[in-house]
């Protein structure tokens, strides 16, 4: 573990630095848009479902695409931080990124956000390019339930910091919510809630099911993620019917990877990039 992780961790703590997240996620700015604000960041627009897909790249040459669902607890819009990911993870020209602006919880219900995401997935594999997920925290949902509607459309998948547990009650998570520097749990369970009872009975069924086959997932966690337990069981789940890498970064904390100055950082964005390059050797 490095000594700038240690020090950004000290900090986050001393700021209370979650009590901003959840500030951001309760009372989130919908009426602002990253793309609109600087449209420069993509190549392409397409309008899907009440939200927008946004081409990063859009070169004819590509083997594969990677499709972004970001996370922000379903509520807060996309950023600059989540884009400059993106963009760092698919470096390598032969292959497109395209990034998924779905409605948003409050503007929308969770029923509109998970139609969004069949329709945007359908969308982008219209290419006839293998398609690889990536989502980070809440964007994990939109990738769950791709993976039981759409599995045959999806060729791989990345999960950063993946939110998969809408009660957060265990003891497991809760025992570790003191450590965490970046969520609330009481403000996670809040939104948990909401988007749970925004669902229709079908999806509610779906989320809960076993999965089954969905291709190689690379999963990248820190230590002290009150999630992490959650995550565990998730790869646990997985490994039944999938390759699963777990990559537990042990001073790493919710979605440390937007921290860009991060030692930890930099090697899990150069994993995930190789994870890509893995699938189809581009």
């Amino acid at each position: 573990m490095s000594l700038v992780m240690l020090r950004l961790r000290s900090q986050l703590k001393k700021r209370n630095y979650k009590k901003l997240v959840s500030k951001t996620f309760i009372q989130p700015n919908q009426n602002y848009n990253l793309f609109a604000q600087q449209p420069e960041l993509m190549t392409k627009q397409r309008q899907v479902a009440g939200g927008t897909l946004n081409w990063l790249t859009d070169n004819s040459r590509a083997k594969a695409i990677v499709l972004y669902f970001h996370g922000g607890a379903l509520t807060a819009p996309l950023n600059a931080d989540q884009v400059q990911l993106v963009n760092q993870i698919t470096q390598d020209p032969m292959v497109n990124a395209v990034i998924a602006d779905y409605p948003l919880l409050g503007s929308a219900s969770s029923d509109q956000i998970l139609t969004f995401a069949t329709t945007a997935l359908t969308e982008v594999a219209t290419s006839g390019l293998p398609v690889i997920l990536l989502a980070d925290s809440a964007g994990a949902w939109l990738v769950k339930y791709l993976w039981q509607v759409q599995p045959k459309l999806v060729a791989a998948t990345i999960l950063i910091s993946p939110w998969l547990d809408w009660q957060l009650t265990s003891s497991n998570v809760v025992n570790l919510a003191g450590k965490e520097v970046l969520l609330d749990l009481s403000t996670m369970q809040t939104i948990g809630r909401q988007f749970w009872q925004g669902l229709t009975p079908k999806q509610q069924q779906l989320l809960q099911q076993p999965l089954g086959k969905v291709g190689p997932v690379q999963v990248i966690v820190g230590g002290h993620e009150m999630l992490l337990p959650v995550d565990k069981q998730l790869v646990t789940e997985l490994t039944l019917h999938n390759s699963v890498e777990l990559l537990e970064y042990p001073a790493g904390f919710h979605d440390f990877v937007l921290w860009f100055e991060l030692p930890e950082t930099k090697k899990a964005i150069q994993k995930m990039a190789a994870f890509i390059k893995d699938q189809y050797g581009v």
